[in-house]
C-alpha cells in the first residue's frame, strides 16, 4: 500500500526548519531518500542493534526510543531519548558499527533513509548536508550536556535538568501543551538515564513531588513550577540550538 511520505516526513521537516528554511528541492530529495515502508516496533523492541553495521539511518515518526549501551554485568546505561522528528543514527552513514543499541520506550513507528540516498544528498546539496550535520551535532551537545549535569549537580537537579530538556524538546517538537508532555518511562528507565539506582530515584521523584514542582501521572509529565523546576536543574537550554539562521 503506498504511503504519503510528504505527510509522514512532516516531524522531519519541522525540526530541519526550526533550524533554518528548507527548500522545495530539499524537500523532494528527503522525501525521494526514505524508503517506502514504515516499520512499527512495540515498547522495550530493539529498533537497531548494538554491533551492527546498518545500511540505513532511522527517523521516528512517532513515539519515544533511547540510546542504549548494554554492560558486561547486564546493567544498562541510557545515554539520549529520541522523539517524533529525530534520527537515532543518522550518524552510522560514516561510523559504521553501532557501539549502542536504539530501543523503543514506548509503541514507535519508524522510517529508514538508505545510506547511499543520504550520500547521493552530500555530494548535490550541501546546504541540506550542513543541515544534517547540524542535527548530530546537536545530538553531541546534549551528549555532552549530560555528562556535564552528571558530574555538577546533584541527584535532584539531575532529575530536573532531564526533565526540563524533555519538556523543552517536546515543545519545540509541538508534542507538548500547557506544560503536560508524554513521558513514558518507568521509574527504572528514569534512573537509567540519570545512572541511578531504583531507591534513588524513587526518592528523587517524590522529592519532586512534594516540592510541587512536577506531576507525573502514568505516561504524562506536567510542570507545575517551571520556574523552580528551571533553577534546580541549572538550565539553560543554549544547547539544544533554538535559533533559526542561516545555515
Amino acid at each position: 500500500m503506498a504511503i504519503d511520505k510528504p505527510t509522514l516526513l512532516k516531524p522531519l521537516f519541522d525540526r530541519l526548519e526550526s533550524l533554518d528554511a528548507l527548500s522545495d528541492e530539499e524537500r523532494t530529495a528527503l522525501i525521494d531518500a526514505a524508503n517506502n515502508d514504515v516499520r512499527t516496533f512495540a515498547a522495550r523492541q530493539e529498533i537497531v542493534a548494538q554491533g551492527s553495521r546498518p545500511g540505513t539511518s532511522t527517523l521516528v515518526l512517532s513515539g519515544l526510543s533511547a540510546r542504549q549501551t548494554q554492560l558486561r554485568d547486564g546493567d544498562r546505561l541510557i545515554s539520549g531519548l529520541h522523539l517524533s522528528g529525530d534520527f537515532v543514527d543518522l550518524h552510522s552513514l560514516v561510523i559504521g558499527e553501532m557501539d549502542h543499541s536504539i530501543v523503543a520506550m514506548s509503541d514507535c513507528t519508524v522510517i529508514n533513509f538508505p545510506h547511499a540516498k543520504l550520500r547521493d544528498i552530500t555530494t548535490r546539496l550541501p546546504h541540506l548536508t550542513r543541515l544534517l550535520w547540524l542535527v548530530t551535532l546537536i545530538d553531541a551537545a546534549m551528549h555532552r550536556q549530560w555528562l556535564v549535569v552528571r558530574g555538577g549537580l546533584d541527584s535532584l537537579g539531575e532529575a530536573a535538568h532531564l526533565l526540563c530538556e524533555m519538556y523543552v524538546r517536546h515543545q519545540m517538537a509541538g508534542l507538548a501543551k500547557d506544560h503536560m508532555f508524554p513521558f513514558p518511562l518507568t521509574q527504572q528507565d528514569f534512573g537509567d538515564a540519570l545512572g541511578k539506582s531504583l531507591v534513588q530515584t524513587n526518592r528523587v521523584i517524590q522529592t519532586l513531588r512534594k516540592l510541587g514542582v512536577i506531576s507525573w501521572q502514568g505516561q504524562q509529565v506536567t510542570i507545575l513550577d517551571w520556574d523552580q523546576l528551571a533553577e534546580m536543574a541549572e538550565f539553560d537550554p543554549t544547547y539544544l540550538n533554538f535559533s533559526k539562521e542561516p545555515r
